[in-house]
């Protein structure tokens, strides 16, 4: 994405001046110092996507969500020890048996996860989804036996706003663990018994073949009534058919056709995020460079970068973000989005008062 908006720039250079090049430049390599700062992690490569067309999250090798934005993509993250340390936010699901053997793949065209893990007891499939939203968010994550007996575990630690707020968590008459920071509040409904320590549930479970250990978390606002479970296999079904539809609409055909439907999977999750009555073109070009800067704004965040060196950078950003979008709104013929305008008006005046 910076490199299409770099593109973008040298391809409108005549429109703006060298001072508004010199801050692009400036931005962009503040985020990459900022990204320099955040301790190594498991490499990107590694991470599949899973999204309800609204927010998505990233799933590693090791069965651990190490990334998500919740309920929107421009929200603070509640999983994000993609930037620093699974203390920082994290869902794992994995064998307890070390050196399992892992492979994996999507569903055919979905972005349904499938998760095989063989160890020396038998093999499990974790399958890995966010169905298409209704009235909350929700990952279902089945655990479903294939062959022998496996033992699995789960940790679930939950630290909103890029890590920063730890939840009050408790348990429910019902068995269901509730976490609550400020308006959010997250549900984990599963069979599985857990413990909770150091505000953390986790516990371990045996699954056999031809059984299937559900766990469900689901996001809502925390002045109602905790959110209803749904119920994962219906859940399963929908989304199976959600994606297949979406699909069958792609022209691609060859050998590489199914790599290009995940593709257009993950762009899906975010073009039907955007394109909702009332926004316009520019509108749409305006958020796509303001997420080129909420990375960066990420990476600052999840650092925890000293405030002083946190807020020049950041102002670097913001500051070169602000020329993107009017090089974006220009490329459509309109004006910045006034959703983008917010954002940056809202951070500035954040750091002016530290």
């Amino acid at each position: 994405m910076q490199q299409a908006a770099f593109i973008m720039l040298n391809s409108r250079e005549a429109a703006f001046g060298e001072a508004d090049r010199t801050l692009v430049v400036e931005s962009r390599r503040a985020a990459l110092a900022a990204l320099q700062r955040v301790p190594a992690s498991t490499p990107l490569e590694d991470y599949a996507l899973i999204g309800d067309c609204e927010t998505a999250a990233l799933v590693s090798r090791a069965g651990s969500i190490d990334w998500l934005c919740w309920p929107r993509f421009d929200s603070g993250a509640c999983f994000p020890a993609l930037l620093g340390t699974p203390d920082n936010g994290r869902w794992v699901i994995e064998a307890s048996e070390p050196g399992a053997r892992v492979s994996r793949r999507y569903r055919p065209n979905t972005l349904i996860l499938e998760t095989r893990v063989e160890t020396s007891g038998g093999v499990v499939t974790v399958i890995d989804f966010m169905p298409p939203r209704g009235r909350n968010s929700d990952i279902v994550r089945l655990v479903q036996g294939d062959r022998g007996s496996v033992a699995m575990r789960t940790e679930l630690i939950l630290r909103f706003d890029y890590g920063r707020t730890i939840p009050w968590v408790s348990r429910l008459p019902d068995g269901t663990f509730r976490a609550i920071a400020g308006p959010d509040m997250v549900t984990l409904h599963t069979p599985v018994p857990l413990r909770g320590k150091d505000l953390t549930p986790s516990g371990e479970f045996e699954v056999a073949a031809g059984t299937t250990v559900p766990f469900v978390l689901t996001r809502g606002p925390s002045h109602l009534a905790p959110p209803e479970a749904i119920d994962p296999d219906t859940s399963l079904s929908r989304t199976e058919t959600f994606w297949t539809e979406w699909a069958a609409r792609s022209q691609s055909r060859g050998e590489w056709s199914e790599a290009v439907t995940i593709t257009d999977h993950a762009e899906g999750v975010d073009l039907c995020a955007h394109r909702r009555p009332g926004r316009s073109a520019h509108d749409l070009a305006a958020r796509a460079v303001w997420r080129i800067q909420k990375l960066g704004l990420s990476l600052l965040l999840a650092a925890g970068c000293d405030v002083n060196v946190a807020g020049a950078d950041e102002r670097r950003i913001l500051r070169g973000g602000a020329v993107l979008a009017r090089l974006a709104a220009s490329s459509r013929g309109g004006r910045t989005g006034a959703a983008a305008n917010h954002v940056w008006t809202g951070r500035r005046a954040a750091l002016d008062r530290i």
